[in-house]
């Protein structure tokens, strides 16, 4: 008969053979994954400090800091990702925030995770998340600031969240919240500053609450405002960067206002302005994306267009030297989307095919370094 010894080692010969099946079962799942991931391209992406990139099959992938559980897998700080990591399915939109990260799924339902410190992620706490929560329901699209949340719902109503010190909630307080309230209604798109945010009504007509030190509400003050005030008219499309505000008109005009210290307002100088003055003159504008201290503007004409800061390369052209006029950086009718984010760029082709410049320090880029980039280069999402 067998001794305990023997017992033993055909115990941990079963062991060891269930281990490597699980193992096996996991390289698997990852390796079916990035099959799935290489036969669809991306459809969009959202950049705060990190990366989040949202294919056509539905699966949404991240790369970057991940020290507030924004990436959503779990590690909670315990490294940053320099290539890009599966995250979720069946995602139709995305949004990131300075340190949070929102998916919005196809029944309408929001999810959230990453720093909660403020309340952004409006579970009814203030505990950072590193896996998904629930956040809310009926959505249509969102807006992550540096520490506040808005939500737009299909029915039109607009719903905030998060840190309010300086009345960026526009609730006419200073409360901050850690669950979603209403605001307004008949809203048709939003933006997050810094501290600030930016609300375009059905009407065209543009409002704005927040910080206001720098100008970037366009007020002709320097007065932090609690309630939205109505700043232009006519308005289709709107941006905001970290102290800064851009509307277009519907006559493809382009209006900037704020901090301008870097240049990232495009008009010639480095002065902050606390009036709306018009940019790029001469210009047919059809869309424009703001970093936190630079700015993307594509034309009709197709081409791609920077200015702000650039000391990270964000800005694409070649340089690390900061541009108060906007230069071109793309040619060509082959972009289909763009964003600016923290302190880079990405670039969606019409291809599928995804580049990206700027900050790397976290790995944002997703390209398996930490090295900055002041030209494009092509991305393996």
């Amino acid at each position: 008969p067998q001794g305990p010894t023997a017992n033993l080692t055909a115990l941990q010969s079963i062991v060891d053979s269930l281990r490597q099946r699980l193992v096996s079962a996991d390289s698997i799942n990852l390796v079916q994954q990035r099959l799935a991931a290489a036969s669809a391209t991306v459809l969009s992406m959202s950049l705060g400090y990190h990366a989040l990139v949202l294919k056509t099959d539905g699966t949404l992938w991240g790369s970057g800091f991940d020290g507030d559980g924004e990436l959503a897998d779990g590690a909670n700080g315990l490294a940053n990702k320099i290539i890009p990591e599966w995250i979720a399915s069946s995602v139709i939109a995305i949004s990131a925030g300075a340190y949070h990260s929102m998916a919005l799924k196809a029944d309408g339902s929001l999810w959230g995770a990453g720093d909660n410190a403020n309340g952004q992620l409006s579970d009814g706490t203030n505990i950072s998340k590193a896996r998904f929560v629930h956040m809310a329901d009926s959505v249509k699209t969102m807006a992550g600031g540096d520490s506040h949340t808005m939500i737009l719902k299909t029915d039109g109503t607009l719903w905030v969240t998060g840190n309010n010190a300086e009345s960026q909630l526009g609730d006419g307080t200073t409360t901050s919240r850690s669950a979603f309230e209403q605001i307004g209604s008949s809203i048709k798109a939003i933006a997050a500053g810094g501290y600030h945010s930016l609300i375009l009504k059905t009407d065209g007509t543009l409002w704005v609450t927040g910080f206001n030190v720098f100008g970037q509400l366009g007020d002709g003050t320097n007065l932090t405002r609690s309630v939205p005030q109505q700043l232009a008219t006519s308005v289709k499309a709107i941006a905001a960067g970290q102290y800064s505000s851009y509307f277009l008109k519907s006559d493809g005009t382009l209006w900037a206002t704020g901090y301008n210290g870097n240049g990232e307002l495009g008009d010639g100088t480095s002065v902050s302005k606390s009036a709306p003055v018009q940019i790029m003159v001469g210009s047919t504008i059809k869309a424009i994306s703001a970093g936190v201290s630079h700015l993307l503007v594509l034309k009709t004409d197709g081409t791609l267009w920077a200015v702000g800061k650039n000391n990270d390369g964000q800005l694409g052209d070649g340089t690390t030297t900061g541009k108060n006029a906007a230069v071109q950086i793309l040619a060509g009718s082959s972009i289909k989307t763009f964003v600016a984010g923290g302190m880079n760029s990405f670039v969606l082709k019409t291809d599928g095919t995804l580049w990206g410049t700027g900050y790397n320090g976290y790995g944002a880029l997703g390209d398996g370094t930490v090295v900055s980039k002041s030209t494009f280069v092509q991305l393996d999402y």
